[in-house]
């Protein structure tokens, strides 16, 4: 149904308090409208007549203000900082100025290369620091209950000097074969919690890793995807605007289907799902714009739609099973 519905600022406090946002204040809509996490009004206020002042400038979508402003609401107090904002809201649907968003896709990439170039020296290069933290890191995974976390801290140096280091040089055999131990050993645990009998598949060759790695340093590395991005026009980001659009559907329907496979008491914390749900969405707008930079947006344009008609096939099938069943029980 189109949203026809006009909305003041006021209107607006008024209505986020009658959904419990009970502090909400006049003050900060203005704050989030000046910083762009809301959009400008787009019906301007009209003089009322000498004496009577003008009317409100609103919003001509006033529930979709209303759902973007609880959004804002709820981010903020899952990341406390308007910055880390802007993301969230886009991947969610809502209208979100694009310089504000390439600025916040650009900004962690940015921390990420000059925390590790802070620690590089003229006797500690960054393939020295990258292989301490990537000890370390293994170290702690090994503490983990989960085998599958029980990552050689070669596998993890490899993975990374790959998306990190732009002089890593791809030479380090043993690594690839580090990493293939645990691909290896990935397989066997996936075997086992499946049940399978049949033999788990042999892990890629060091050949094909070796590919792999290539492609991953060439296209994925941090250093890369900054530069995708800070290059990506609006345009750019519209169409990846518009392949997150296809994302969310699939999401929304992956979660229902695994919801009716999931005990009825089983909950995970709301605030845990919500940051990792919003991590991957990241991740795959990093994705996304360094693989249509590279001259991959065809093959996304191809696959996207294929993938959507997979999981809307699997969720009707999954509807279909439950409605039968239940008209069984009521036969």
């Amino acid at each position: 149904m189109r949203d026809n519905t006009e909305l003041s600022k006021k209107q607006l406090v008024e209505a986020l308090r009658g959904r419990g946002y009970v502090n909400v204040t006049h003050r900060q809509v203005t704050d989030w409208r000046t910083r762009d996490l809301l959009p400008p009004f787009d019906l301007e206020g009209v003089s009322l007549g000498r004496g009577h002042g003008r009317q409100e400038s609103r919003w001509s979508r006033g529930e979709l203000i209303i759902e973007q402003s609880a959004w804002i609401i709820e981010l903020l107090n899952l990341f406390g900082d308007y910055r880390q904002v802007y993301v969230p809201l886009w991947l969610l649907g809502y209208p979100v100025h694009l310089g504000c968003v390439r600025e916040a896709l650009s900004q962690p990439l940015e921390r990420a290369i000059s925390s590790v170039q802070r620690d590089c020296t003229t006797e500690c290069n960054m393939e020295d620091v990258l292989s301490e933290d990537a000890h370390r890191l293994a170290a702690k995974l090994e503490k983990e209950d989960s085998p599958i976390l029980h990552i050689p801290a070669d596998a993890i140096d490899l993975i990374l000097n790959l998306f990190i280091n732009p002089d890593y040089d791809l030479t380090d055999e043993g690594a690839l074969k580090a990493f293939q131990l645990w691909q290896e050993q990935c397989q066997r645990l996936q075997a086992t919690w499946s049940e399978s009998t049949s033999e788990p598949a042999a892990a890629d060759s060091i050949e094909s890793l070796l590919n792999l790695a290539s492609t991953v340093k060439q296209h994925l590395s941090v250093t890369e995807i900054k530069r995708c991005v800070d290059e990506a026009a609006y345009d750019d980001l519209r169409v990846v605007g518009r392949d997150i659009m296809i994302l969310r559907r699939m999401w929304l329907m992956f979660t229902k289907l695994l919801a009716r496979e999931l005990p009825a008491d089983f909950q995970l914390p709301k605030d845990l799902v919500l940051r990792f749900v919003l991590e991957m969405g990241r991740i795959a707008i990093y994705i996304d714009i360094a693989l249509r930079s590279h001259g991959g947006g065809g093959d996304i344009d191809s696959l996207l739609p294929q993938w959507l008609a997979m999981v809307e096939a699997a969720f009707q099938a999954k509807c279909d099973e439950v409605s039968s069943s239940q008209s069984m029980q009521v036969a």
